[in-house]
């Protein structure tokens, strides 16, 4: 799949908290347009995955949702999926750091969801990943928890927050 950069897009859910029914965090949604339609993730993640352009697809969308919310003056909680194929690709904890520093935006400030829709094929790499960026104060989740690949066996062996 040939992936346009310039046709991704970052849909921001509103996450709301039951009790006072207030906005607390924004899921961030990776779309791609086409045709004047936003694509769901079903029509073309599985293709991004496959060929590794996920990579580019997942850097993309981490720069337009810091760029957003820079441009709005406003530095909400944020929850943005990483593929392992991210994670394990070279120098992107540099990639995000930076970016980060660049929006004057807190890492505590920045949940990444670990998808599942691909196995982690080395575990010592996405748990070295994670302890670095916790270190700068990122958080870490399983997106999806449970309809992916050995959910409980992630759970034990990297160190996610929930």
């Amino acid at each position: 799949m040939l992936l346009e950069l310039n046709k991704i897009i970052p849909v921001f859910q509103p996450i709301i908290k039951s009790t006072n029914k207030k906005i607390y965090a924004y899921e961030v949604l990776g779309r791609i347009k086409r045709n004047n339609r936003l694509l769901l993730p079903s029509f073309f993640i599985k293709y991004l995955e496959k060929d590794h352009s996920i990579i580019e697809f997942d850097k993309r969308i981490i720069d337009l949702s810091l760029s957003a919310m820079h441009n709005e003056r406003c530095h909400p909680h944020l929850m943005i999926n990483l593929s392992y194929h991210t994670i394990a690709s070279p120098k992107i904890d540099e990639y995000i750091i930076n970016h980060c520093k660049y929006y004057n935006y807190s890492p505590k400030k920045i949940t990444f969801e670990i998808t599942e829709r691909i196995e982690i094929t080395n575990s010592s790499i996405a748990h070295d990943f994670i302890t670095k960026l916790k270190k700068y104060g990122f958080r870490f989740s399983l997106d999806d928890f449970g309809a992916g690949f050995s959910s409980f066996f992630y759970l034990t062996e990297l160190p996610i927050d929930y």
